[in-house]
């Protein structure tokens, strides 16, 4: 059964109670209110006890009290269907062997991503210690010759790695559809075709200087 108590109009949590001597009082607490079975005579007390002055403050409401559990809202019923795929296709596509071979295969490409990156850094500093010691000290023939083959060895190294990342940062932002179309073959031979052109220093690179194998392996 619904009960009704007199609260404030313009404040929260006040609320009209009675005290030991049976003296209408204000409280902050909504439990310890006064309250009557009906709104009619909630509102006859309201009138009749309270001064016409002070009464327009005040108003009657439902009882709730804050610690009544709410009640839980239904579940959705959800339907699913098995559904016998035999039936309708011929064949039935391999889902879970895509889905694993798709998620190994990125997950060694990301992999060795990081560690070519860590190369790369190891093989910058090198060179950068190679050409500062370039600056700072003059060299004799056979330790010109050894700083020259450390830098070229490290040069080597660098551009290998560079052609690595620059596959795999392919094959990671290149859509499925791309790669279905032979995005990758295509993607891969640029790399592998690529050449140098000289910038400013074309003197470096004259008929007269014979090219030594790259190579890494």
């Amino acid at each position: 059964m619904s009960e009704f108590i007199i609260a404030s109009i313009s404040e929260q949590n006040r609320f009209i109670y009675y005290d030991k001597l049976g003296k209408m009082c204000v409280t902050n607490k909504q439990e310890k209110a006064a309250k009557y079975q009906d709104a009619a005579k909630a509102w006859r007390v309201l009138n009749t006890q309270m001064s016409k002055k002070k009464r327009d403050g005040w108003k009657v409401v439902a009882y709730e009290p804050k610690n009544q559990p709410q009640k839980a809202e239904p579940t959705p019923q959800r339907y699913r269907v098995d559904i016998d795929t035999s039936s309708i296709a011929e064949e039935t596509f391999d889902w879970e062997k895509v889905r694993q071979n798709i998620t190994e295969s990125f997950s060694e490409i990301i992999a060795y991503k990081e560690r070519l990156t860590l190369k790369l850094n190891q093989i910058e500093a090198e060179l950068c210690d190679c050409e500062h010691a370039c600056e700072f000290f003059k060299c004799d023939a056979s330790h010109g010759y050894k700083l020259y083959a450390m830098i070229r060895e490290r040069r080597i190294k660098r551009r290998f790695l560079k052609d690595e990342l620059w596959k795999t940062n392919s094959v990671l932002n290149m859509s499925y559809s791309d790669i279905a179309n032979g995005g990758i073959e295509n993607a891969f031979k640029g790399i592998d075709e690529q050449a140098y052109e000289p910038r400013v220093l074309k003197e470096l690179f004259s008929d007269a200087l014979q090219p030594i194998s790259t190579s890494t392996k």
